[in-house]
């Protein structure tokens, strides 16, 4: 088995790419019935808030990486988000 350092980039980038998906799939591409299924149900298992915050806490961050960190990945996620959304409305 392979022994990688921990490091809190592959949540960052899972959550970022998530919610892109997640704006590109807005309502207006995915019939109601199947929307709670493909964007609650797989989008939300693909993307976990509860490893955002267990890796915010892994890490031994300083306090100003931690800060950067927990500032960071919701602003680029909801950048990403709205990138998939603008990017839904123009196909």
């Amino acid at each position: 088995l392979w022994s990688v350092a921990p490091s809190p980039w592959p949540v960052l980038i899972v959550n970022v790419l998530g919610c892109g998906a997640f704006g590109c799939l807005s309502p207006k591409l995915i019939q109601p019935s199947m929307r709670l299924l493909v964007l609650t149900g797989l989008l939300g298992g693909f993307t976990t808030f509860s490893s955002y915050v267990h890796d915010s806490n892994v890490f031994g961050l300083s306090p100003y990486q931690l800060l950067g960190w927990l500032l960071i990945s919701p602003a680029a996620g909801y950048l990403a988000y709205w990138l998939g959304l603008t990017l839904s409305h123009r196909l």
